[in-house]
């Protein structure tokens, strides 16, 4: 929990409202937006204290319409402010385009703005169902950066107690020749550079990386036994998966959302491998695999006296 507090100290000092405006156009774009939601808000009210609420048949709601676009005038024209038009879906379109860039917690920050300045402007951006609409969509935007996918075709065997053990030993061996995948030494990395500020320590994090592949590429190539492939075929995937976060996690001072994102992803894979591994070891169990204390697989029992 608290190198969660650290990282998240170390993240509000990087994010700046001035990143999210890239530009003088980007910025008078923007402003027109906000200006004339300010002005029908304000014609909005007007109208509210003018005519009380009662029920209206439809003749006198058009005329209520009629009442609200004169009203609408004369504070445009005792403003001296130019009302422009509701931006056009394309407009709109246009506008989340060129706030795009490589640095996801830019565009998803522009992206934003954009979004509720013109749901603003039409009246909508209060309302529960907009603001749950365009958090939906950043949260897809988040989502879609993080995925990655890495082929993998296994070798597969008849299982038999002999192709059982071998295979549990062989698993075991892979991971204990690559103590350098660790958790512990990608949170440590991480709380440190967000503490500071500063990208220096990030760069550990990519022979961590590194290793988390390396374990991958070994456990792809062992025979395995094909009650088992199902699992097996999983665990290997999200091996390649988590090696794939660590280029993300990298980015966290100078881009931090992408960078939580990653490391959240990671811990989500990380939680998920070891729930299988789980599985895994309950099977070797229940099909009379054991192992002695003196084998590699003996470490299997560690998944099943887990809490």
């Amino acid at each position: 929990m608290a190198v969660f507090v650290v990282i998240s100290r170390g993240i509000l000092r990087e994010m700046s409202v001035r990143t999210y405006l890239p530009s003088a156009q980007f910025l008078v774009i923007i402003g027109a937006l906000a200006v004339s939601g300010g002005v029908v808000a304000a014609a909005q009210y007007y109208v509210s204290v003018k005519n009380a609420p009662t029920t209206l048949a439809s003749a006198q709601a058009l005329a209520q319409d009629q009442a609200w676009a004169q009203s609408l005038a004369q504070i445009q024209a005792q403003s001296g402010v130019v009302l422009p038009q509701v931006p056009t879906e394309d407009a709109m379109q246009t506008l989340l385009t060129q706030a795009q860039s490589d640095n996801l917690t830019d565009s998803i920050g522009r992206g934003l703005l954009v979004k509720l300045t013109s749901a603003g402007v039409q009246g909508l951006g209060s309302d529960i169902p907009t603001q749950d609409s365009i958090i939906a969509a950043a949260a897809a935007q988040i989502n879609a950066s993080q995925r990655s996918t890495t082929p993998v075709s296994l070798s597969l065997v008849e299982a038999s107690d002999l192709t059982l053990r071998n295979f549990g030993n062989a698993v075991m061996v892979v991971f204990s020749n690559h103590p350098k995948a660790s958790s512990e030494a990608t949170l440590v990395t991480l709380a440190k550079a967000t503490d500071a500020g500063t990208n220096g320590p990030l760069s550990a994090l990519a022979p961590i990386g590194q290793e988390y592949r390396a374990i991958a590429n070994e456990l792809s190539v062992l025979p395995v036994p094909k009650t088992l492939s199902p699992l097996y075929l999983q665990v290997v995937q999200n091996l390649y998966a988590t090696a794939d976060t660590y280029p993300n996690m990298a980015k966290v001072v100078d881009d931090p959302l992408r960078g939580l994102a990653a490391l959240q992803q990671y811990q989500l894979l990380m939680g998920e491998t070891g729930r299988i591994l789980t599985n895994i070891a309950e099977a070797l169990k229940k099909g009379g695999i054991l192992f002695s204390k003196d084998e590699p697989g003996a470490v299997w029992e560690t998944f099943l006296s887990a809490p």
